[in-house]
Order: C-alpha cells, then structure tokens, then sequence
C-alpha cells in the first residue's frame, strides 16, 4: 500500500508523495454540499482522483479497524502547494501559518503518512521542539578555573603580592597523583610511611578515592591555563602518605609523619582525617611541632557532632566546612574546638588521573548550577525540560519525561533502579533531587558499566528548588576529567592552610602563634559576635589578613568624596 510513498529521511520522519502522483491544486476544486450525517465532503472528482481518495479512505478504515487502542499522537508540520483547508479531510483542530504555505496539526504516524500521499501536500515532518542556545562551562581540560572556594577566602586578590613562594606546605595524607598534570610543578617531595619509601604515590584503587590528591589541589594545583587554581600555586608541596591503600591510618604513622615534618622543617601541614580516640603521645608530638614553629591545620570531622582528633588538640587549628552562603555545612562537626570554618561543600579539585567526573546543570540565562555525576552513567550534554517524576519507580514517569530531563527524588528505590526505569521511559537524563540535605549534591554510583545508562547528576534540594521556578529548558552537562567534586571538612582544612603559606611568605619573621593570631583577628565573623562553637572566628579573609600583615604593600585605599557637601 506504501510503496508510492518516498520517506525521507527515514530517522526523521519526514513523509513525501511519490513524484509520480498526479498534483493538482485542491482549492480548484468546489465543494459541494455534505450529506446529513456524513463528516467527509463530496468533490466533483475525476476517475483518477475518485482513486485516490478511495485509497486514502480505505487506508484511513483499515488503521482506524486494525488498531484496537487508540495510536500514538505527535505534532506535525504540513507543507502544502498553496493555503490547504485542511477540514476538507475533516481535521479541524490545527494551527494555521499566516506566512507560510502550511499548518501544523496532532496525527497518528499512519495518519502522516496518509496526508504525505495526498494531492496539494508537499510534505509532512515532525513538529519537533527546539530549546535553549546555553552553553555549559568550558571543560577544564581545555580552560582554567577559580573554584568558588578559593574566590571564597579571596586568596586571588594577595597574588599580586605572593602567591606563597618560599614556603614549605605538607599534607598529611593518603599520597597523592605524583604525575596530575596540575601538582607536577608544585610537588617538592615526602614520604611514603606505609610502604617506607620516598615516593608518596596516592594508589588507584582501594578506599581513598584521590582524597590526598584532593588536598593537594585545593593548595597548589598549577596556574597554567588549564584545569584548576589552587589557593597558594607558589608553594612548595610535601606530601607525606601514613593510609594504606585500604583501611585507616596507624598513630604510630600519624606520629611518624609529623615528626618528618619538624624535622624537614616544614611551615604549615594540612590534615584532613581524625578519630574518636584521643593519644597522648599524639597530642605531645603535634605540641611539639607547634613549638618548632610549624603551624598545623586539621579537618574537625563529618558526623554532625563533636571535634575528632587531631583538630582536638589544643596545638592544631580546627577548621569546619561551610556552603557557597557562608551556612555552616550540615554534617560539620561543631564544639568550642573550632577555629574557623571554610568552603568544604561541592567543592572541586584534582582528582587521580581520569577518575575524576564533572557536571553541571545551565540555565538559559547562563546560570550554572552544580551537578555531580553518578559513577558510571553516561557522558555528554543533553537538553530539555525538567519534569517530575517523583521517587522514579515506573508509574511515576509521565509520557512527558520522554526526551526531557526526569527529576526524581532521592528516597524511593536505589538510584541505578530509577537510572533503569528512566530508560524504559526513554528520559534523556536522570536528575536526583538530594531531599535529605538541602546543601549538597548526592554522591554515589549506578553499580556498573551499561552503555544504555542515561546522563545522571544529583543536586542539592537547593538547586532544585531553582529548577522547579526556572520551569523551562536546562542544560545538563557530565563528562569524565582530572577534577572532581567532594564534601567534606577535609576540603576546608586546606583552605585554611594556603591562606597561613600566604601569610608566611609575606611574613616569614611571624611564629606559628602570630600567624594564626593574625588570621583570627581578620576573619569574617559568621555566627554571634566573636569566636562560637559553630564558625569559631569565621571565615579566613587573605586580603584582610595580609593588609594587616604587611600594610606598607597594599594599594591605598581611594577617598570617597562627600555628597552634597
């Protein structure tokens, strides 16, 4: 029946006569008037064209007989020789073009192909959508950039002074990616205290996860055009590796490696671990390093209660972690241990060597919106609508998320059971609302390789809240790289500890003791009025910390003239 159709081309569509049909204009012909009853006109035809709308006619019957459900619809766009009344088939719910030869109208795909093959239509396509021009943030392996942490402690705006050359900064860590294109320049050397060897190497698999080469990218990641800025890129890193490759880390290595750290007599040390259990020959180890004028930083831990060792300690500066608002972080452990707090929520940083997945969601003003993507899910860059599809078992995905970008929340079933059911429902993307923390993204996996895996990010129920009141076209964009985002208080730590190597270069005269005196009495107070068991003295300030330290550098500040006067 089809074979005087041409269908071209076949994955768009799109249906065209056969050029061999006779085409005459139908608003030649006169209709006369309809019988009682009867929904289709009477034409004065010709034996070819009573054919050709007996064909049409019968085909129409057959589909409408053979199809006991009623068929799929979709909108169509109908090319015709000239303006077509289109109720002359009897359709009469249809969109008329003012300056176009055409119409757009809802039709089965048989019903398209019925129209394509009749007198005075060119052609019928889809009525396919279109969506926004946005453009999602250059990838960072071909464009460098700021993390908002590191804008955050408003290092930059000390670089033109130092950018912390001359100092001595180590991580007490898991190792770290010795050949990451953006720590090579700054890597000066450490220890490997699990192995007992000069090469702290940060191991691929196991429980780390880059955790060290995290840390030492929030510190030191190179200024080179690409990737990412660290906090302090003209300092010299030491890495110092006490976890092995699965399991915690033994205070005898913890010891050990503060130890390495006097006697190599290194500045500041950042730590981003800790325990319940205090030790005492581990406190008086980290005392004593405070007396040798190295200045230690720690992370005050993750559970949402108390400070962990070794931010305990009266000799280590404790640093909590805080969101983009300044908001201290839901799981930040809080106590009168705290010193200051800074960014340790959906912060990005190197990662090892291709391990690493960035993501993003833009909004057609150019707004970009964090995203994490699942381990293992697709990447790429997909367009649409969001839509939402509730805890994402099967009957929760309408025939609207079809295409577009199915919103779900994160209690119901796992997330690689809503990632299946979001193919079955042929969404373009999976979106994981993170309801049981309104400041961060969801972290976590699809379980495995599937190449029929859809693009799946989580985001904080904040940044849904922005995308439900958007309520048009997104950007979702995922795509494996060197960097990656975390939470924690392990990424604040370091931020502490670049903006100490800042001051230390510029005060290379200034003890442990004056260096954090300096950095508490310039920060940016965040909670009630002086130091608090929440923020402790705030947010570290670079410039404000370094205009007190060397006020003789800093540009003068301009007169503001007085209005009116």
């Amino acid at each position: 029946m089809w074979a005087s159709l041409l269908v071209w081309p076949p994955s768009e569509g799109c249906f065209f006569r056969s050029e061999g049909r006779e085409r005459k204009d139908l608003d030649d012909e006169k209709v006369r008037s309809m019988s009682a009853g009867e929904g289709f006109p009477a034409f004065p035809l010709s034996n070819g064209r009573m054919k050709n709308l007996l064909v049409i006619s019968v085909a129409l019957l057959s589909i409408a007989v053979s199809v006991g459900a009623e068929p799929a619809r979709r909108k169509y766009l109908v090319a015709t020789e000239r303006p077509f009344r289109e109720e002359k088939l009897g359709k009469k719910s249809y969109v008329r073009f003012a300056g176009v030869d055409g119409y757009a109208v809802e039709l089965s795909n048989d019903e398209a192909k019925v129209l394509a093959a009749t007198s005075g239509v060119r052609y019928v396509e889809p009525d396919v959508e279109r969506f926004v021009s946005a453009m999602p943030p250059a990838h960072l392996d071909v464009r460098q950039r700021t993390p908002w942490g590191i804008t955050s402690v408003r290092a930059p705006s000390v670089w033109f002074l130092t950018r912390g050359e001359g100092v001595r900064v180590g991580i007490i860590d898991t190792g770290m990616d010795l050949g990451h294109p953006d720590l090579q320049a700054a890597y000066r050397g450490g220890y490997d205290f699990v192995h007992n060897d000069a090469v702290p190497e940060e191991e691929a698999e196991g429980d780390a996860f880059g955790h060290g080469t995290r840390m030492a990218g929030i510190i030191a990641a190179s200024d080179n055009g690409f990737g990412l800025i660290g906090a302090a890129p003209g300092v010299s890193l030491h890495v110092l590796k006490i976890f092995p490759k699965n399991g915690g880390a033994l205070t005898s290595n913890v010891i050990r490696a503060v130890e390495w750290a006097i006697a190599n007599k290194l500045d500041v040390v950042s730590c981003s671990f800790g325990g319940e259990t205090p030790s005492k020959l581990e406190e008086e180890t980290y005392a004593r390093a405070r007396r040798a004028n190295v200045l230690v930083i720690a992370a005050v831990g993750n559970h949402g209660s108390w400070v962990r060792y070794p931010a305990a300690y009266p000799s280590v500066v404790g640093v909590g972690a805080m969101d983009r608002t300044h908001r201290i972080a839901s799981f930040s452990n809080t106590g009168a241990e705290v010193d200051f707090v800074a960014p340790g929520v959906d912060v990005v940083s190197t990662i090892l060597t291709g391990r690493g997945r960035i993501g993003s969601i833009t909004l057609d003003d150019g707004t970009s919106l964090p995203a994490h993507p699942f381990a293992y899910s697709r990447s790429g860059a997909v367009t649409g609508i969001p839509v939402e599809c509730a805890r994402g078992n099967p009957a929760d995905f309408p025939p609207a998320s079809a295409q577009n970008l199915a919103l779900v929340l994160r209690t119901g079933p796992p997330v690689p059971e809503k990632a299946t059911n979001a193919v079955a429902a042929q969404a373009a993307a999976l979106i994981v609302v993170n309801s049981a923390l309104d400041d961060m993204p969801m972290r976590g996996s699809l379980g495995f390789a599937d190449p029929r895996w859809p693009v799946a990010v989580s985001v904080s129920s904040q940044t849904a809240r922005i995308l439900r009141a958007h309520g048009s076209s997104v950007l979702v964009d995922s795509y494996v790289t060197d960097y990656d985002a975390a939470d924690g208080a392990s990424m604040s730590a370091p931020h502490v500890a670049a903006i100490a190597a800042l001051l230390r270069a510029l005060r290379p005269d200034l003890s442990a003791d004056e260096v954090l005196a300096l950095l508490a009495s310039t920060a940016t107070d965040l909670g009630p009025p002086g130091r608090d068991p929440v923020y402790g003295y705030g947010l570290p300030d670079a410039y404000a910390a370094a205009a007190a330290a060397v006020p003789e550098r800093m540009p003068e500040q301009k007169r503001r003239r007085s209005v009116g006067r």
